[in-house]
């Protein structure tokens, strides 16, 4: 048998994921600095400091939820210094999952996780919205409308997968994918000996 797991065709493009929350943050303190400016000047330093202090509880509301996640994830990656495909792959019965499937959750978590320091050293056990902080949304539309046509699934009827529903870790994510059946129409396991 050929591998051919790292032969897998180019796909569905994910949009370059901007955080949604710095450009709003951005556009909030321009606002504020702007409201803080007109105070000075028309309503005295009073109005200033009020808007001063709205800002500062604000920061202090907001900023520890992202600061946490980050440092959970950073020390995940600290934990797991040698991980990659490999060692992922390895944590999978590959005579019952589909090479294509692990290969393809993989890449796809990747595209999601988006580390500017590299790959991120995802493990089966990993819990998808507790450990890597994954919208669920990502998982539900992005993930669900592009990966079974790009590992050669039948995406329809979804709900009647053993896993729908079921879905929390990376591992369950990988086995509902590989639950999906073969998709006739397509060629990629037509040529696998």
């Amino acid at each position: 048998m050929k591998p051919f797991s790292r032969n897998l065709p180019k796909g569905g493009s994910y949009p370059e994921k901007r955080p949604i929350h710095k450009a709003v943050g951005l556009i909030f303190l321009g606002g504020l600095a702007y409201l803080v400016m007109r105070s000075f000047q028309e309503w005295g330093s009073d109005a200033a400091l009020g808007y001063l202090l709205a800002a500062f509880s604000l920061l202090v509301l907001l900023w520890p939820s992202h600061y946490f996640a980050e440092r959970k994830l950073n020390a995940l990656i600290a934990d797991r210094p040698d991980d990659s495909i490999c060692t992922f792959a390895r944590s999978f019965d590959r005579r019952k999952v589909d090479p294509w499937v692990i290969r393809a959750v993989y890449n796809d978590l990747q595209n999601i996780m988006n580390r500017a320091e590299g790959p991120f050293p995802i493990r089966a056990s990993d819990n998808l919205w507790k450990d890597l902080f994954i919208d669920e949304d990502d998982v539900d539309l992005d993930m669900a409308e592009i990966l079974p046509q790009l590992i050669g699934r039948c995406s329809k009827n979804m709900e009647d997968n053993p896993y729908y529903g079921r879905v929390h870790t990376v591992e369950d994510l990988v086995l509902f994918f590989n639950a999906l059946p073969l998709d006739s129409s397509s060629e990629l396991h037509k040529n696998v000996v």
